[in-house]
């Protein structure tokens, strides 16, 4: 294998665990949806939106960090249509 196949190789296990991740993530979203309903909470909770949105500080590389905040919303979006699925 060449060094543009050992590279693919290494995305194509990173995406693997960014997928299991996400299901996992998912899970986790439909049982705090369930919480949610029993208590009679919104599905929105821009505090804690904020709060998740906050946490990239730590991304030096001032590219990647927007890309990842970017990242991060759309999650969250996905997060919420979910949790309107459900």
């Amino acid at each position: 294998m060449n060094d543009l196949d050992n590279l693919r190789k290494e995305i194509d296990e990173i995406d693997e665990q960014i997928k299991k991740l996400f299901v996992k993530r998912m899970a986790v979203v439909k049982s705090i949806n369930d919480v949610k309903k029993t208590l009679g909470i919104s599905v929105i909770d821009l505090k804690r939106e904020r709060e998740i949105l906050s946490k990239i500080n730590d991304i030096e590389d001032e590219n990647i960090k927007n890309l990842y905040l970017e990242l991060l919303k759309r999650i969250l979006d996905l997060s919420k249509k979910y949790q309107e699925l459900l």
